[in-house]
């Protein structure tokens, strides 16, 4: 037997926890950096319009995402035919969510007095489908 297939249960699941950790990390870095880049280079007003449109389509992801894909790790019996329709429950749901964006991105724009929002928030709606899709 190889080195690697000796390894316990524990140590293994030990390196997946720290790979998750260090990867959340590295993404919390990520995300803090380009807030910053982006807010140096945008004016005031506009990071406002970004980071409000980035707030609402985060929001939405959060719901698109639904535990459909741990609802199906957690399932004991699992078939072929329960992964295509989790997979297709999911892109149906962030698609119909992103059309809702969609189609409300006039009226964020309008409660919050913001005219630049209304497209803003169309555009990143499409990031909740292409996460659906990967």
């Amino acid at each position: 037997m190889s080195k690697s297939t000796k390894r316990t249960l524990t140590e293994r699941t030990g390196r997946a926890v720290g790979f998750r950790i260090g990867g959340n990390i590295a993404l919390v870095v990520l995300g803090l950096g380009l807030g910053v880049i982006t807010a140096r280079i945008l004016p005031p007003h506009e990071f406002g319009v970004f980071a409000l449109g980035l707030g609402i389509v985060t929001v939405a992801d959060i719901i698109s995402s639904a535990g459909m894909f741990q609802a199906l790790v957690q399932k004991k019996d699992l078939r072929p035919e329960d992964e295509t329709t989790g997979l297709v429950l999911q892109i149906a749901f962030a698609l119909a969510l992103g059309t809702v964006l969609v189609l409300l991105g006039p009226y964020f724009a309008r409660f919050f007095k913001m005219p630049g929002l209304g497209p803003l928030v169309q555009l990143q709606s499409l990031v909740i489908l292409i996460k659906a899709v990967a």
